[in-house]
């Protein structure tokens, strides 16, 4: 989504969901948004940052699935049961329902599986982590972990990106396409 679209639907969603409109005119929620992160990632980063502010009883979108994104390869290793978690920066939600997209511009129309977390695990050292550990995500080993997360995650966790390593979320297929 372009950043000036972005910025509309995310005002759009503040403007809906405040609990006070007078909270628009003390906060400038425009600067908060972040041009790299998707509209679902904006929104929680707003609710996270101003708890108060903000409806919480969004009704059945908080149901819904929510947005992962994951490489197309990693996707069809997830149909074919060949992976059966993600480690990430940040700890998904058990019992939360995930569609997964390979790139934020995709909605859950475009998505040919949704999971289910099941577990999170905190990662506490990742050069600790097994091959066997790894191999549960669809890659072959620890090195190609690092790799892919120096890739992704250099720049936000500098200098390798091995440091975005922090939860182990396994999940299950609850629907796919």
């Amino acid at each position: 989504m372009e950043s000036s679209r972005l910025r509309n639907n995310i005002s759009d969603w503040v403007s809906e969901n405040l609990i006070d409109p007078e909270d628009s005119k003390k906060i400038d929620f425009a600067v908060e948004v972040d041009a790299s992160l998707s509209f679902d990632e904006n929104v929680a980063m707003l609710q996270e940052k101003f708890p108060a502010a903000f409806r919480t009883d969004l009704g059945d979108r908080r149901n819904a699935p929510k947005q992962l994104i994951m490489p197309e390869w990693l996707i069809s290793k997830v149909e074919t049961n060949e992976k059966g978690c993600t480690f990430r920066p940040k700890a998904l939600n058990v019992g939360e329902s995930y569609y997964l997209v390979p790139n934020r511009f995709q909605g859950q129309s475009k998505a040919r599986v949704v999971v289910r977390i099941i577990d999170i695990e905190k990662v506490e050292d990742p050069e600790k982590l097994s091959d066997e550990d790894v191999r549960q995500t669809g890659l072959r080993n620890k090195n190609e972990l690092f790799y892919w997360f120096n890739k992704w995650y250099a720049k936000r966790y500098p200098p390798d990106g091995k440091s975005a390593i922090k939860f182990r979320n396994s999940f299950v297929i609850q629907d796919s396409a």
